[in-house]
């Protein structure tokens, strides 16, 4: 009775450390009600010897949303708001994202919650391995939940106030790397405003 008694205790420990940890890299993050940058991407193939790189900006309001917006190798934007997921087209109009709602879901789910610093989400949803040190902090997460599992094996996210990088294993074995870059708190502008307000 006595050792079951232990090894349970002995079982809590590293979640413990791990959770005093979550909380010290939350208590770092920004809180800012909206931030924009830049981003890079880095899509590693199987069967590609070189990967395919993608550039563009993004603008999260806490309030509003998300506008995650591609500008090379073209031009494309998408909006996620708590309304829902949507793509805008060559005619600039925006429609609902192809591919289901459920898919978009996690992807906004998972967007809002790096831009926004939202540790909570990822307590919910990944078993997680935190890490700091002087120079910031790491977390390794591997999805709990069955969809999340669909979507990626392993990843990786890196920051300081901010989360700056963040590395993808896909469940297909593909590997993402995205570095957010000119990472700035100014108010939205009215363009912004607008593009995140749904009709």
């Amino acid at each position: 009775m006595m050792r079951a008694l232990l090894l349970s205790l002995a079982a809590l420990i590293p979640a413990l450390a791990a959770a005093d940890e979550l909380e010290a890299i939350e208590s770092r993050l920004d809180r800012s009600a909206v931030s924009r940058g830049s981003f890079e991407q880095r899509k590693h193939i199987a069967g590609f010897d070189l990967p395919l790189r993608s550039a563009g900006s993004y603008v999260y309001s806490r309030e509003l949303g998300v506008l995650w917006t591609l500008h090379e190798p073209y031009e494309v934007s998408y909006r996620f708001t708590p309304a829902g997921n949507d793509e805008r087209g060559a005619d600039g109009r925006w429609q609902p994202m192809a591919g289901g709602e459920t898919g978009a879901d996690l992807v906004r789910e998972l967007t809002r919650a790096l831009l926004a610093g939202d540790l909570a989400l990822l307590r919910r949803h990944f078993e997680i391995g935190a890490v700091i040190d002087a120079g910031g902090w790491t977390l390794d997460l591997v999805p709990l939940d069955a969809a999340w599992k669909r979507v990626f094996a392993t990843a990786r996210l890196a920051g300081d106030r901010r989360v700056r990088r963040l590395s993808l294993v896909e469940a297909g074995g593909d590997h993402t790397e995205l570095e957010l870059q000119h990472i700035d708190d100014a108010a939205l502008s009215d363009t912004e405003r607008a593009a995140l307000q749904r009709d």
